[in-house]
């Protein structure tokens, strides 16, 4: 499938970096955690699983100096946490944090206890709402069963800060 780019499509005023991609922004990283599993389908196993979480790492500490943030509803189905707040303050106090539908609590959970370990002020200082946004993969995975853990998303935000550039 070709990308905008080689399809001519321009987005925005300013050129592209020498990878065409979001880690030729300074400081950003990128990490994903993959959950794979065949099991046996409920209640004996968690069933099948192909899913994960991908952390957008802003670089930095988001929570002591919040990044510029926004957003757009594009179908109306999507859930957003952080949503509200960037759209209110136009910032963001935490990496950006994507999962399939089912898991988007699971993930939140797991943020804020990572977040709050790497970042003492959080909960003292202020409270955080983490941007953890999902897409539907449930088509892929057995949905009855939570398929994201902790240590995925640990994996995930740990990737995303080593990748910085």
């Amino acid at each position: 499938m070709p990308r905008v780019t080689e399809l001519g499509i321009t987005i925005g005023e300013l050129p592209s970096g020498p990878s065409r991609s979001i880690l030729d922004v300074p400081g950003v990283g990128v990490g994903h955690s993959t959950v794979w599993r065949d099991e046996e389908p409920p209640p004996v196993g968690r069933g099948i699983a192909r899913t994960g979480v991908t952390v957008l790492d802003p670089g930095g500490n988001a929570f002591r100096e919040p990044i510029p943030a926004g957003g757009a509803i594009l179908n109306g189905a999507g859930e957003c946490t952080g949503f509200m707040s960037a759209q209110e303050w136009g910032l963001a106090e935490t990496p950006i944090f994507l999962t399939s539908t089912m898991q988007l609590g699971r993930v939140y959970d797991a943020a804020c206890e990572l977040l709050m370990e790497s970042e003492p002020g959080i909960g003292d200082d202020d409270v955080v709402i983490p941007v953890v946004a999902e897409c539907d993969d449930s088509f892929l995975s057995e949905s009855r069963r939570m398929q994201v853990t902790r240590d995925d998303v640990a994996a995930a935000l740990d990737a995303a800060r080593a990748a910085r550039g």
